[in-house]
């Protein structure tokens, strides 16, 4: 075995480094780059999350409080929809429209509560259980204005096992 003196090694790595060299420093910038972007994009997303939340959680307090204002439904609705727009899929435009919907109930509003929960209907959450809710409530909402065949669409649409039993109640509600 032939050892390598110092100048041969150190030539060696020079070699090996100006081959080289550029492509690895290259690559730990790169994934430095991914690492610093990803982190910022999750507290940005946070961030994002957060700041939703709390303007659901103010409109719903909102609510509590306008409870007797005449006036007070349609200055919620126009703070809701402007969650639904900023966010369209995002659980807070379904908990904003969930609270829509609760209200035009109270006022015996059937029609506003379809509306509110039409907003969200389509939404491209990942939240199935959800979906599942707003397709219930929807037919609810159908069926109290009598406009069956709609109800009765709405519950087909009502697929996880989950929430057959309910579905199945509702559909019977509809026939009856």
């Amino acid at each position: 075995m032939n050892a390598l003196s110092d100048d041969e090694q150190l030539d060696n790595l020079k070699s090996f480094t100006k081959k080289y060299g550029s492509a690895m420093i290259s690559g730990i910038l790169i994934a430095l780059i991914a690492f610093f972007g990803w982190q910022y994009w999750q507290k940005k997303t946070l961030a994002e999350q957060q700041m939703n939340t709390a303007k659901v959680q103010q409109l719903m307090d909102d609510a509590r409080t306008a409870e007797g204002n005449p006036d007070a439904f349609s200055q919620l609705s126009a703070t809701a929809d402007k969650i639904v727009k900023e966010a369209p899929d995002s659980v807070q435009a379904i908990q904003t429209q969930f609270l829509m919907a609760k209200l035009a109930y109270d006022q015996q509003d059937f029609a506003a509560a379809e509306k509110a929960l039409k907003k969200v209907e389509n939404s491209k959450v990942k939240d199935q259980g959800l979906l599942q809710l707003i397709k219930l409530r929807l037919a609810y909402a159908q069926l109290a204005q009598k406009k069956y065949d709609e109800a009765i669409q709405s519950l087909a649409a009502v697929t996880d096992p989950a929430f057959k039993a309910t579905a199945d109640e509702a559909r019977g509600d509809v026939y009856v």
